[in-house]
């Protein structure tokens, strides 16, 4: 029995994240933001990012969400959206920047 090694990843660089995160410039006040009640998560983004995606999420990449608040990304040095994500079990999974979603619906 032979054991396969894999390298670890490297994670991208701020520059690499930045192209990659997603603009939602229509979610640009409190009302808009909290119309929202679904969005699809960008994981594989999260994970190039090397940032830690719970099992749950992993099994289904939309989720349930809430406004919780607006605040400077260091990411995309822009005012964005803050949302708390749930799985499909209702169980909340953490707070995720707007540009970490593929998209949103009511």
């Amino acid at each position: 029995m032979s054991t396969v090694v894999n390298p670890p990843s490297v994670a991208l660089s701020t520059a690499e994240l930045r192209k990659r995160a997603h603009v939602h410039s229509a979610i640009d006040t409190h009302e808009r933001a909290m119309c929202l009640r679904t969005g699809v998560l960008d994981l594989d983004l999260l994970k190039a990012a090397h940032l830690t995606v719970p099992s749950s999420l992993e099994d289904c990449a939309v989720v349930g969400v809430a406004y919780a608040a607006r605040t400077l990304s260091n990411l995309t040095q822009r005012t964005e959206a803050v949302f708390h994500v749930f799985d499909a079990s209702g169980e909340l999974m953490g707070s995720y920047f707007s540009s970490a979603f593929k998209s949103f619906a009511r």
